[in-house]
């Protein structure tokens, strides 16, 4: 697990996670730049899942996180090795209700695998259930079978297609 990975954000690396041996621990040291007035948090993929690993604390125009953990607290949080890194904006839940807000990262919302950036998407959350707001603009939209299952919704004056999402399973 020693090494160093490049952290994504927005599908781009945005900056590097280090991860050496201190003793007993392992430290993990990010740095990276800021790319979001959000609070975000470094999640690393293992198993094909991502799992949140710590908060980044804003310093001096920079993104931060230092923090030595053992392998068995490791292990609690289900990560063995890194296959990836990426920033995530905070979960759901710690956001005002009902809100639309830009998502960011849909990460947090469709767990495992890679997810595709979503440029302009929103995310709300109402009754334990987050919706997934993908604009419709101008340009040529894919016509995938997944679409089927969104609503056309009108926000901030802008036409969206609507997916309720829960567990990381779309919902009708």
């Amino acid at each position: 697990m020693e090494g160093c990975y490049d952290v994504y954000y927005g599908g781009e690396v945005c900056g590097r996670l280090t991860v050496r041996k201190k003793g007993a621990m392992l430290e993990f040291s990010l740095d990276c730049k800021a790319v979001s007035e959000s609070v975000l948090r470094l999640c690393c993929k293992s198993g094909g899942i991502f799992k949140p690993l710590g908060v980044c604390v804003p310093e001096e125009g920079r993104l931060r996180l230092k923090k030595c953990m053992s392998k068995c607290a490791l292990a609690d949080l289900g990560i063995a090795e890194i296959e990836a890194c990426r920033l995530q904006e905070s979960r759901p839940e710690e956001a005002a209700a009902g809100a639309w807000r830009p998502v960011g990262d849909p990460g947090y919302i469709l767990p495992g695998g890679e997810t595709p950036s979503l440029p302009g998407a929103l995310v709300s959350e109402k009754d334990g259930v987050t919706y997934l707001a993908v604009p419709l603009g101008e340009e040529e939209f894919p016509l995938m079978p997944v679409f089927r299952f969104g609503t056309p919704e009108e926000i901030r004056g802008e036409p969206y297609l609507v997916f309720g999402i829960k567990n990381g399973n779309i919902i009708m």
